[in-house]
């Protein structure tokens, strides 16, 4: 997946804490959450808060923002970890990185 060029708060990461960041997310999402079953690979982090981007592998190029628990296990309930499932890495653009870099850098 081509990314458009982050802006702060999103930040990009290496293979290894994509990895990282990716087996957490298994470890939290339990039966009925979104992302359940789906694989997914970790893109960007957000610098202010545990928001992670992941490609969702095999959906025609959607991805999803994750707030992951950091809980080391699956949550009880599909609605944790929360997320934000996006058609496409251009609308996560237009509806998430853009405002979010005008908060963070308004604030």
């Amino acid at each position: 997946m081509n990314l458009p060029e982050l802006k702060v708060p999103w930040l990009s990461i290496d293979s290894d804490r994509g990895a990282k960041l990716t087996s957490e997310l298994e470890r939290e999402v339990g039966e009925g959450h979104v992302l359940f079953g789906k694989k997914v690979s970790a893109l960007a982090v957000r610098q202010d808060c545990d928001d992670v981007l992941f490609e969702i592998l095999g959906d025609r190029g959607a991805c999803a923002v994750v707030h992951l628990t950091w809980s080391m296990k699956t949550e009880p309930t599909p609605k944790f970890p929360w997320t934000e499932v996006f058609p496409s890495i251009q609308e996560w653009n237009s509806l998430r990185m853009i405002p979010d870099h005008e908060d963070f850098t308004c604030a």
